[in-house]
């Protein structure tokens, strides 16, 4: 059943990744554990643990969940005649709003208590100011290509597998994709792929 507003609780132990398209939904983003990116245009904004973040409906936008990462989000329905915030970026949430996020957490899903809780969630996204400033990691992300070192040998592996998938995914040979990338071996292709997408 889809409710006006709901709640998520996601955890993604391999790199997810979503194709670039309008957002259904209004959604704020809340990292616990791990790194979400969002592609806004041509640059990558990095939500990294702790931090929150608003994707307002109809928002072109592509997200990459790195491995081991999870992420708390509530969703809102545009039939929601609200006036919430239409414009992307990082929140300096409320006391009230972490409380909400934890407290969503660990009540029954569907349940009476969870659309109280999610009502007042919902009154308090209207005072949001979202703000699209890059972090310094944001900036590491877009910088990356595949001989930098700015970020941990971890995040190194998964913007390589990242940018495999992409080759990949417009056509290009896995040959190909080794020479690019893994130094022409396509067994340490093959062992990234595995590590960081399952796959």
């Amino acid at each position: 059943m889809h409710y006006a507003i709901q709640f998520e609780d996601k955890q993604f132990d391999y790199l997810s990744l979503t194709s670039r398209k309008p957002t259904l939904k209004h959604q704020l983003i809340y990292v616990v554990e791990g790194l979400v990116s969002v592609r806004l245009g041509k640059l990558e904004y990095a939500i990294d643990k702790g931090h929150f973040f608003w994707l307002p409906a109809n928002c072109l936008s592509a997200l990459s969940y790195f491995p081991n990462t999870r992420c708390k989000v509530v969703e809102a329905s545009q039939r929601l005649t609200k006036p919430f915030p239409n414009k992307a970026g990082y929140v300096k949430a409320s006391e009230l709003i972490v409380a909400l996020f934890d407290r969503l957490a660990n009540v029954p899903d569907p349940s009476e208590h969870q659309q109280v809780l999610l009502g007042a969630m919902q009154y308090e996204l209207l005072d949001i100011m979202p703000n699209l400033q890059a972090t310094s990691l944001s900036h590491k992300l877009n910088q990356w290509d595949s001989s930098s070192k700015d970020l941990s040998i971890e995040y190194q592996m998964v913007m390589r597998v990242k940018e495999a998938e992409k080759l990949r995914l417009s056509g290009t040979k896995e040959a190909e994709i080794a020479q690019r990338l893994f130094a022409g071996s396509e067994q340490s292709y093959q062992a990234a792929r595995l590590a960081v997408l399952g796959e």
